[in-house]
């Protein structure tokens, strides 16, 4: 029995450690060979989430500015005005990047 349990252990460390490997090499193909794309994909993908999280902070926002205290609310608009113009500007500054590697 104890061969048995020694035999599963060392092949389910065996699959750790091949599993470790594929992924090691994956990252390493992406990281020498697709760099700049690979870098440019996470870029996006962390500002889509960032106008998905603000799109939705700025909904409830709007909501509680409007209903709660309408004295602040041209402060929230021009707040809301000026995060958009920041997502612009990085938007903008990531299309330049695409394409200096094009």
């Amino acid at each position: 029995m104890t061969g048995f349990l020694r035999t599963a252990r060392l092949r389910a460390a065996f699959l750790r450690v091949a599993f470790f490997r594929v992924a090691f090499l994956r990252v390493a193909f992406l990281a020498v060979f697709l760099r700049p794309a690979f870098f440019l994909v996470a870029f996006l993908r962390v500002a889509f989430l960032r106008v998905a999280f603000l799109a939705v902070f700025l909904r409830a926002a709007f909501l509680r500015v409007a209903f709660l205290r309408p004295a602040f609310f041209a402060t929230f608009l021009r707040a809301a005005f000026l995060r958009v113009a920041f997502l612009r500007v990085a938007f903008l500054a990531v299309l330049f990047a695409m394409s200096l590697y094009s």
